[in-house]
């Protein structure tokens, strides 16, 4: 029987692309530095929270048609007051395995002088125990659940008297008996900052990315056992700063694997604290780069870089950053980025559009869509927002002046008596168009160039197998992509 040929035009399609906004917390006070978690059926946020005073954790769910499980939150944990030993707690991030949540957070007795603390809560958000437990001094990264434990990346410090020595670490918790095991991964001055890590599933491997002096970033991978630390493979130096146009320290920020790549975005420091840009890397798994040498999404000149993410999906990477603007920095913003599965910049630009009232961004993918929150001042407090979406909402004009890339659209049709595929193009401009079709894990199973008069162009599918796919239209001036299904 001749194969037939099914197209589906999904969610992701830009054409019909979803973007809604609506409001996650919005108590008396202040609530910020909001964070997300998906547990394979709906999205979990966390954030700080200052009502009545209070120096606290909230959380709720969202599901991918925005209704919010808790509207005025959940307290997760408080310190009671802002007179107590524990006056700030910094950005809480949770994880969900084996039907249980891990919340890990730092709190500040004294500038600079932080706790990791973590606690572990049920499918409900009650916490499991009464009393937190305690991984060490430092500052905490971002969980994640690995296979049987859940992985607490965190800065350890170390104080002598003339000095701080910060080493970036990496601790196991085995939950049923509250210990951990961790691991320093530098030990030289003046030690790294946080390190980034991901699971890959496919490997069953931790892999982890640090930098151990704020001028390389290294990566190691390491398996999720609670036996003594050792690596996979030998270090990789992937990233350094000669790679870039001047000297500059550079760091790590997020990092997702999708098939078998990963991508990966961070920060530089132009010589000054208060300079910053955002920069993409791509590699093949392992040590594999597949970009000649990372590139700046943004150059940020004078201003402060904040709270950097990215995630995996519709076949797109997302990555969405704050940014402080104007004098002593007290104007923030939010920023963002789409790029395509070979490293490409679908589109870029200012979000929103607000007068400077956004920052402290998160995002990740759930089942279809993405989920983008961030901290909001619009109403005189500082709120917890989201949005649902599947393309990044541009304020219309970027931060020179110049609209932003935004995608255009493609349409495409089935034609299953000759098992083809019949792609729109009259929507595309700006000269030559480039046709790619990758599958679901972003890997190219076609490639073409067509003259910029071409309106239609028919691809035949019929010898790649069932499943996902998308195919991604480029030209001068635009971009577009589309999602189908082949099913045989």
């Amino acid at each position: 029987m001749k194969s037939l040929i099914e197209f589906l035009v999904l969610s992701c399609s830009t054409a019909f692309a979803i973007s809604f906004e609506f409001p996650i917390s919005t108590a008396s006070d202040d609530q910020y530095a909001p964070s997300i978690c998906w547990d394979g059926d709906k999205f979990w946020v966390v954030w700080i929270d200052r009502r009545a005073e209070d120096n606290a954790i909230y959380g709720t769910w969202v599901d991918e048609e925005g209704n919010v499980g808790y509207p005025e939150g959940k307290l997760l944990h408080s310190t009671p007051n802002a007179m107590s030993k524990y006056d700030y707690i910094n950005s809480p991030s949770m994880a969900f395995g084996r039907d249980t949540f891990c919340l890990m957070w730092t709190e500040e007795p004294l500038a600079w002088q932080g706790e990791v603390w973590v606690n572990l809560l049920d499918t409900l958000l009650n916490p499991l125990y009464e009393e937190p437990l305690f991984l060490g001094q430092g500052y905490e990264g971002e969980v994640l659940f690995c296979k049987e434990h859940f992985a607490l990346p965190y800065v350890e410090w170390y104080e002598t008297e003339i000095e701080v020595w910060s080493f970036p670490s990496i601790a196991y918790l085995d939950a049923p008996n509250r210990e951990f095991t961790s691991w320093s991964l530098a030990f030289s001055w003046p030690g790294g900052c946080f390190p980034t890590c991901f699971w890959n599933a496919e490997d069953e491997l931790l892999e982890i990315l640090y930098t151990p002096d704020f001028y390389e970033i290294k990566f190691l991978a390491m398996p999720d056992t609670l036996d003594p630390f050792y690596e996979i493979g030998p270090h990789s130096w992937i990233i350094t700063a000669s790679m870039f146009p001047e000297e500059v320290s550079i760091y790590p920020i997020d990092a997702v694997m999708f098939g078998d790549k990963y991508a990966l975005v961070g920060g530089t420091n132009h010589g000054t604290e208060w300079s910053g840009g955002v920069w993409f890397d791509l590699f093949e798994y392992p040590y594999k780069p597949l970009l000649e040498e990372p590139f700046i999404l943004r150059e940020q000149g004078l201003r402060y870089l904040r709270y950097c993410s990215m995630a995996f999906g519709c076949n797109k990477l997302i990555t969405t950053w704050g940014l402080w603007f104007g004098p002593y920095m007290k104007t923030p913003r939010l920023m963002g980025a789409e790029l395509d599965t070979l490293g490409n910049v679908i589109s870029s630009g200012d979000l929103f559009g607000g007068p400077g009232y956004e920052w402290a961004p998160d995002i990740k993918f759930g089942s279809n869509h993405f989920l983008l929150v961030w901290t909001d001042n619009r109403n005189g407090n500082w709120d917890i927002y989201g949005r649902i979406l599947d393309d990044l909402p541009y304020a219309g004009i970027a931060e020179d002046g110049t609209p932003p890339e935004v995608p255009a659209s493609i349409t495409v049709y089935p034609s299953p008596s000759s098992g083809s595929v019949d792609i729109n193009l009259s929507n595309i401009k700006g000269g030559e168009r480039q046709i790619i079709i990758v599958d679901a894990l972003g890997r190219k199973v076609w490639k073409d160039v067509v003259t910029a008069n071409t309106l239609n162009y028919i691809w035949n599918g019929e010898a790649q197998p069932s499943g996902v796919y998308y195919v991604l239209v480029s030209a001068k001036d635009s971009r577009a992509t589309a999602k189908f299904i082949i099913s045989k």
